[in-house]
This record gives C-alpha cells, structure tokens and sequence, in this order.
C-alpha cells in the first residue's frame, strides 16, 4: 500500500477492538492500546478479546501496548474510550500525544461527569479543552461484532470541513467498511447520543412484547426528539436522515445486540438496574445519557417525552407500566 499509515486506537473494549480489525485491513500499521497492564498481557497473549470475541484473532501485524509513547509516530489517533471517562483519561495521556495528530472520536455520548452539562459536554468540546488537535467524529449504525467479523457496513466520519472529513474517510475506509464524509460535528454528536437513551425505550417496548406497530411509532417519535434537539445545539437538518441520524437509530433501536436496547429489555423482563448492570462489562452509554438529556432539553427549551419518560425510570423510581404509557403516547 502507498502511503501507509501510522493509526492508534485508544481503548480495547468490543468497539476498539472491532476498529482494530476494521483498519488492519485497510493496509495501515494498527496499535491497540488497552488501558490495563492484565488486558495488555490477555491481548498480546492470546491475540484476542476473550471478553467480547473469543473466537476471532487479531491480525498478527497489529501491534499492541499500553506505553503512551507510541503517539510520537502516530498519523490519526482513534478516541475509544467511552464519553465518562475520556476528560480523566485524556488528562492522564495528553502529554504524550503531538497537537498536529487528528484525533477521531469513536465513543458516543455526552459527558456528566463534568458540571455544569451544556453544550460543551459533547465530547468534541471536552477534547478541545484539553488539546488543540483537529478533531473528527465516526459513528455508525455499526454493531461491534458484525465490523469485527468483516461484515459489510458504512459509517459517517464528520469533522469541520467537508474536506478534512473526506482525507480521513479516505485514509480509514475499507471495502467492506466505508466511511461516508459530513461537516456536520454537532447533528452527528447528538444523534449518536440521544439514540441510545431511545433504544432503551424500544427495548422496554420489544421486552413487553407490544409489537412492530409500536416499536415503529416509538422510533419515528423518538427521531423527531434527535431533530428537535440537535437542530437547537446547531447541528444540520439533513444529517438525521443519515446513517448518522435514521441508520443509528433504526439499527440501534431494534435489536438486542445492542447494549441499550437490551438493557431496556432486562427492565421490562423484570431485572432491576442493579442486577442488570452488575452482570455487564461495558458500558451502557444511554444509562448516564439520559441525565444529560434532560438537562439539554430543559436549556433550549424542547419537548423530548421519550427521553423524559426514560430519565423517569431509571432515576426518579417510576415502573415500567407507567414509563410505557408515556412513551407509548405518540404525540407530535
């Protein structure tokens, strides 16, 4: 290959490690950088995730550590770690990371941990507080498993220009991966935010068993929630009918592979949220979204039922009987 690349991928949970085989067939040199010295030792030891795909092998050139000096040859940098612990994370590596690196953020959701929420919780404005670098923003509808089983999928990859974005869909993009530009940071932010807390909500509507017809108007409801929002933060009318905007939403919101969704389905077998979080290892991005929401909601004055009703459940003590009338209500 021409030109080849030097790309880091930070954090090796399944969403990391599925870029990881994504990118190693794209030609380029892949370092995975886990966060733990145990999970550094499980990769390189048996060159692969065991936790999320026991049976698939990283390809024998990604290289894999844990030594943050690695930045130093770095031609992109792949931010995976997910939105509540990059600003304590970025911190801690910010020193070794050049300014003249892009960094992609690969991570959906919108930072709590920082007070007070605004606008500026999206993870582009955490990362800018912390470093300069251009910044970009992939998101799906991509499920782990099926990119790391070299399935064919698209994503959007948006960053401040139309131009900058199509250099690194270009540089990123692999035939059964391909990465489709947008100038759009904002609109792609927020819908990759905001789904997450809707798919918990379709969950609740698959788990009780209420049907397509449901599930369909909760989805249709829950985008014009996404374009409500994400048109008063700034973001572009055309980018929620994306991939970004519908293809995430459609995709996430309607199966069980996905994290949100199927936590919503736990709650509506009867789990609670402690048993269901204390029997997962990853993060479920829509659980502290869901504060975030509501914030953003009350500050730019917008309706977002949906995602009110969901905050009501997983925070203010509210059943899933009562959460499902609300959000079963269909009200434009």
């Amino acid at each position: 290959m021409l030109n080849k690349k030097n790309i880091v991928i930070v954090g090796a949970g399944a969403w990391g490690t599925a870029l990881s085989l994504a990118m190693s067939r794209t030609g380029h040199c892949i370092t995975l950088m886990p966060q733990t010295q145990e999970h550094e030792h499980e990769l390189k030891t048996y060159r692969e995730n065991k936790t999320y795909f026991p049976n698939i092998s990283l390809d024998p050139q990604v290289q894999i550590t844990i030594d943050a000096k690695v930045f130093k040859t770095a031609d992109v940098v792949l931010w995976v770690i997910p939105a509540q612990y990059t600003y304590d994370y970025l911190n801690k590596i910010r020193a070794y990371i050049p300014l003249t690196v892009p960094i992609v953020i690969c991570s959906k959701g919108i930072d709590c941990t920082q007070k007070p929420v605004s606008a500026e919780s999206l993870l582009s404005s955490i990362i800018r507080k912390i470093l300069p670098n251009s910044l970009a923003v992939l998101s799906g509808p991509n499920f782990a498993a099926e990119i790391a089983q070299n399935m064919p999928a698209a994503a959007t990859l948006a960053a401040d220009t139309l131009k900058f974005a199509q250099t690194l869909a270009d540089i990123l993009s692999q035939p059964l991966f391909q990465l489709v530009p947008s100038e759009d940071l904002i609109g792609v932010q927020v819908t990759g935010a905001v789904k997450n807390v809707l798919a918990i909500a379709c969950g609740l509507v698959i788990g009780q068993k209420l049907g397509q017809n449901a599930l369909a108007a909760v989805i249709t409801q829950g985008l014009a929630e996404i374009c409500r929002l994400g048109v008063a933060m700034g973001g572009k009318p055309d980018t929620f009918s994306s991939l970004a905007g519908i293809g995430d939403l459609m995709l996430t919101c309607s199966s069980a592979q996905s994290r949100n969704t199927s936590l919503g389905l736990a709650l509506a077998e009867g789990q609670t949220l402690t048993q269901v979080l204390a029997s997962r290892t990853n993060v479920t991005e829509g659980l502290y979204t869901a504060q975030a929401i509501q914030i953003l909601a009350h500050d730019y004055s917008v309706p977002m039922p949906i995602c009110r009703a969901v905050y009501n459940l997983l925070y203010e003590g509210e059943s899933v009987d009562h959460t499902l009338k609300s959000i079963c209500q269909f009200k434009t």
